[in-house]
């Protein structure tokens, strides 16, 4: 958990994925599937996880929808073939400006991918800059004492990986978040 005040990005992933999928999980709630016949909607959730809350660690399809697609709570009305006013609840929530931040899912997901491009970018010039004062450094060092380039290559290596690592992650981040709007919409 990020207390400083200061975008997270880990948070912000977290907000959009537990709010999607409570949304997406409300209109459900609402829906009755072709084989329903109580007046009472059954409500059977899209999203479910392990635990109490649904973050993106732990967000799953409900595997009873996998199983039986006859039992989505798509239509409004119990026994009402071609009834898909649920369906249209849950497309028209692609736009719905009272998603996040006063954003429509689409428009918060561009901003959060725009966010992670511009930390991305201040991330490796941060990088190439500690690079050229690591250089000056090394130039500085080596004019008043011998070098020990072992170590220096050890540390080059290490700063790499942990580059890489980072750049991973942000990958990872933008294909969840790109299968989750298609699950979505």
């Amino acid at each position: 958990n990020d207390t400083s005040n200061q975008y997270s990005i880990a948070k912000k992933f977290n907000d959009f994925v537990s709010n999607f999928a409570n949304r997406i999980n409300s209109y459900f709630s609402l829906g009755y599937g072709l084989n329903d016949t109580s007046d009472t909607p059954p409500n059977r959730p899209l999203f479910v996880s392990d635990s109490s809350e649904i973050n993106a660690k732990n967000i799953k399809i409900n595997s009873q929808l996998i199983e039986r697609p006859e039992d989505i709570p798509l239509s409004s009305k119990v026994k009402e073939s071609g009834n898909n006013q649920i369906a249209l609840l849950v497309s028209e929530f692609a736009y719905d400006d009272n998603f996040l931040d006063n954003l429509n899912p689409i428009d918060f997901y561009a901003n959060f991918i725009g966010k992670i491009g511009i930390t991305l970018k201040e991330n490796q010039n941060n990088h190439n800059s500690s690079k050229l004062i690591e250089q000056q450094l090394n130039s500085q060092r080596e004019s008043l004492m011998g070098v020990n380039l072992d170590e220096e290559a050890v540390n080059l290596i290490k700063y790499q990986k942990a580059f890489e690592a980072s750049t991973r992650i942000i990958t990872v981040t933008n294909e969840l978040l790109a299968n989750l709007i298609r699950l979505g919409l």
